[in-house]
């Protein structure tokens, strides 16, 4: 009787202690209040809207690539990266193994089935020699009552999601990667042709300065000044060349190409919107994969810290196997054949501390995954507010620079025509062209950071999106 009842009250107690090894994972995505920021401006926050009107109340970067780079040749550029580059295809091949390790975990509830044959010779000292031999099939099954296979196969399921996610977050990099490399190659472009047109425009220069100069209207020095101008910005012009070929070489490296040339367009950085609609806080940020994907890790360590929980209750296994033994090469018959049948009850005792070293670790990087998504979770936001304040402000600067370069370019014509006058001196007019020509270069930057800025804020938002 009083065996029954100490049975009964460790039976119980097993019961009571399993409740924590079983619990499905709930979602934790600590979201903070304001999280893109209270410090924008109240213009800022007046641009926040809908790119248009066939995704109102859509998120930014839950738009589809191709409605946001629009460009035929970038869009060719796109296509080819996700393709062949070598790092999404590599992100690929994890998600691979991640699944075949799945599949082993569930798998792991069938009984394991296995068989055997041995013969060897046996030789008496009196009966000469004999020859034995013997086969069976084996099968053993592991019951689950505690949860060591389950927990297993849903940290295994986590993180084969998390395998996905960590993949699309190389995919949706790699797509701003080849758009910020096409924006920077059409900068280049732009900015060679107005190197160019500057480099025409002072060898005319030149050539009315030393007219001047057999005049008596202006100085060797003068002379001499205008024409190291004019090298220097056809040293320039090589500079450029070079810059187009190095950009052109590094979007063959993320489309995996050898080196050739990049069909691309004009610089035109009207392609992108003017406003944007940053969505739900939490809807936005789950979608970027980074964060998707530090969740999952957070509920794979969920599961893990239950299997090792669980490793500290016994094991059941079922086994059992059938078989022939025979002798003198003569086949068996099935009556003579052996058949056993076991279960066994395997519980740690003392294992060296490992079980609980193991739980103790499971435990700790539980507590790293989830400040780990917290983290990522603030850095989200933190991106997101500087890149919607840089857009703002360059968008600002694009129109400060051109009314700039349109009054420089006044300047310009002004001194030029004055100087032919001989009322101004080389050095206004080399002031003014060179100011111009600088004005004109950090104009075409302006507007390629505005894309470039643009598609990071994508990015930033979820981007990569079929």
């Amino acid at each position: 009787m009083l065996m029954k009842r100490i049975l009964y009250i460790s039976v119980l107690a097993l019961l009571v202690a399993s409740c924590g090894i079983w619990g499905k994972y709930h979602r934790e995505v600590p979201v903070p209040d304001n999280v893109f920021g209270d410090s924008l401006t109240a213009n800022v926050r007046d641009t926040i809207v809908s790119l248009d009107s066939t995704i109102l109340n859509t998120s930014f970067g839950a738009i589809g690539w191709r409605e946001i780079f629009r460009d035929p040749c970038l869009r060719r550029l796109i296509d080819t990266a996700l393709v062949k580059n070598q790092d999404l295809l590599t992100a690929h091949e994890n998600v691979i193994q991640a699944e075949a390790s799945l599949t082993t975990a569930r798998l792991s509830y069938l009984p394991t089935v296995s068989l055997g044959s041995s013969a060897s010779p046996v030789v008496t000292w009196n009966q000469g020699g004999d020859f034995s031999y013997s086969g069976a099939a084996y099968a053993s099954w592991q019951l689950d009552l505690f949860g060591q296979l389950t927990n297993r196969k849903w940290a295994a399921k986590a993180t084969k999601e998390q395998m996905k996610d960590m993949e699309q977050a190389v995919r949706a990099s790699l797509i701003a990667s080849v758009a910020n490399c096409y924006f920077t190659l059409q900068m280049y472009d732009a900015q060679m042709k107005v190197a160019l047109e500057a480099r025409d425009n002072w060898e005319k220069t030149v050539e009315v300065i030393y007219y001047l100069k057999e005049s008596g209207m202006t100085t060797e020095a003068g002379a001499a000044q205008m024409e190291a101008n004019y090298h220097d910005i056809c040293a320039q012009v090589k500079n450029f060349e070079a810059a187009i070929n190095e950009m052109q070489n590094v979007i063959c490296s993320l489309i995996a190409s050898t080196p050739k040339t990049i069909e691309r367009t004009p610089l035109d950085y009207k392609t992108m919107p003017e406003k944007f609609d940053l969505g739900i806080p939490v809807g936005t940020l789950l979608s970027r994969p980074d964060v998707r994907s530090a969740e999952r890790a957070l509920e794979a360590a969920y599961y893990n810290l239950h299997a090792s929980r669980s490793d500290f209750f016994p094991s059941i296994i079922l086994g059992g196997s059938f078989g022939w033994i025979g002798a003198s090469g003569a086949i068996s018959s099935p009556a003579e054949s052996i058949a056993v049948g076991t279960a066994n009850l395997i519980m740690s005792l003392f294992n060296s501390g490992k079980l609980m070293a193991a739980n103790k670790v499971a435990s700790s990087k539980q507590t790293q995954a989830r400040l780990a998504l917290e983290k990522c979770m603030l850095d989200a936001g933190l991106e997101v507010n500087n890149l919607l304040v840089t857009y703002q402000k360059q968008r600002e600067n694009i129109e400060i620079y051109q009314k700039e370069v349109t009054a420089l370019a006044r300047a310009s014509e002004s001194t030029e025509f004055l100087m032919k006058y001989g009322t101004t001196t080389y050095l206004e007019v080399l002031t003014a062209k060179n100011t111009l020509l600088t004005a004109q270069l950090t104009q075409l930057q302006n507007q390629a950071g505005l894309l470039q800025t643009a598609t990071s804020l994508y990015q930033a938002l979820g981007g990569g999106a079929e």
